[in-house]
């Protein structure tokens, strides 16, 4: 026996002595295996020695050794390995930051495990390209399809608007930022891929073109997204809404469009956003002195947190939005919450008000907006009317004027009868 081995054999002698754990020999497939267990965890390796009486005496004298070599190369072997972005991304979503809403974290993780994993998953970080991103945002425009021919593409209506793809792509972006910051990769491929919004109007025409096309065409060219509903447009919608109500037998979906009904109304003239109107409660109504206390706004799941930026405030309760709330109250004012579903709770998601909302839309045959385009007609209802710029900007609860104008579209009236007396001949 030379030294060698007999100093193995002392160490694995001095090792049991003490209580500890040491490698064992077996075989497997006509193999010599070592193993030991750490932590009530079995680590078997191969040798790569056949099981004959020679090589089994010598596994056994270094069997702690050859254990040892094995366990910590695959250790070193598993600190270098680069993760795929799947497991890197699912390991990231799992620690949700303090900075960041639970729900925000989850809906991030949804997004992520829906569209980024199943196409993009099994990548290494460091073999993920611009290009390799630029084709995967313009598959998940209509994933699970596949992406039109390109004589088809125009005709064929992605699954997917642009928002949506722009928040899909933002779970992955995030990803590969703390993937930059944890020194992975040396920069992130997706900040450099560029998402193109179609063309929803022309910034340029022509003396040729518009002497070619007659009025509405050189309108429709130059079409606006941002839709705003007139007095007229307010007032159809209300008979609409009545219409609809009419029709209905089942009480539960009756008092579904009755509190909706009052909820638009609402809406057009307080101009509150949708999780500030459905988060309000009766406490904060104050009709004695035609107050309401914004104090929260409602998540999606029920879950209430502060206005955006974390803002409450007061607003005037206007002549039409106190005829909503007083009418309400006849439906729902026995309970904490002012406007409730069809189950007489307090609604839990802002989209349960988008159905119906859309179907009194259609009903009214007018341009399909969003229900929070209640919030952009308020605002240039006002404006248009001549209220102070300041209150208005308290009322809706803007950072500035800068971003109430944004959402104007109307034209103010200057004051005619000023201008006539002053005028010098």
């Amino acid at each position: 026996m030379t030294n060698m081995i007999k100093f193995d054999y002392a160490k694995q002698k001095m090792m049991r002595k003490k209580g500890n754990s040491v490698a064992g020999v077996f075989i497997r497939n006509g193999m010599l295996y070592v193993r030991k267990k750490i932590g009530g965890k079995l680590y078997p390796y191969s040798t790569g020695k056949k099981a004959n009486d020679a090589n089994k005496q010598w596994v056994e004298y270094h069997a702690e050794s050859i254990w040892e070599e094995k366990h910590n190369n695959r250790e070193v072997e598993v600190t270098h390995s680069e993760p795929t972005v799947e497991e890197f991304g699912l390991k990231y979503y799992s620690l949700c930051p303090d900075t960041r809403e639970e729900d925000t974290n989850k809906r991030l993780l949804h997004d992520f495990k829906t569209y980024c994993a199943p196409l993009l998953g099994h990548y290494k970080l460091s073999e993920v390209t611009a290009t390799i991103i630029a084709q995967w945002q313009e598959k998940i425009k209509y994933y699970p399809d596949e992406i039109p021919e390109a004589d088809k593409i125009d005709k064929i209506k992605p699954k997917r608007a642009f928002s949506r793809v722009k928040n899909i792509k933002n779970s992955l972006s995030l990803v590969f930022n703390q993937a930059v910051e944890d020194g992975l990769i040396p920069s992130s491929p997706v900040k450099s891929v560029k998402l193109v919004k179609k063309a929803t109007k022309r910034c340029s025409l022509s003396i040729e073109e518009a002497e070619s096309f007659d009025e509405s065409e050189i309108e429709d060219i130059f079409s606006d997204n941002t839709v705003v509903y007139s007095e007229k447009e307010i007032e159809l919608l209300i008979q609409m809404c009545d219409v609809i109500i009419a029709s209905i037998k089942s009480s539960h979906h009756r008092f579904a469009w009755k509190s909706f009904k009052w909820l638009m109304i609402f809406k057009f003239y307080s101009g509150v956003r949708s999780g500030e109107a459905i988060a309000l409660m009766w406490k904060y109504v104050d009709f004695e002195n035609n107050k309401i206390d914004i104090r929260f706004t409602m998540q999606s799941g029920g879950k209430m947190k502060l206005p955006k930026e974390n803002k409450t405030r007061t607003i005037d309760m206007l002549p039409q939005a106190k005829m909503a709330l007083l009418e309400i109250q006849k439906l729902s004012g026995h309970t904490k919450w002012v406007f409730l579903n069809s189950k007489r709770e307090p609604y839990r998601y802002v989209d349960g008000v988008n159905k119906l909302w859309k179907q009194v839309v259609e009903k009214a045959n007018l341009q399909p907006a969003r229900f929070y385009n209640t919030r952009h007609s308020f605002v240039t209802n006002m404006l248009s009317r001549g209220m102070n710029s300041e209150w208005l900007i308290q009322q809706v609860g803007h950072a500035s004027l800068v971003i109430t104008r944004k959402h104007y579209e109307g034209v103010i009236e200057p004051e005619w009868d000023r201008l006539t007396n002053n005028l010098e001949i």
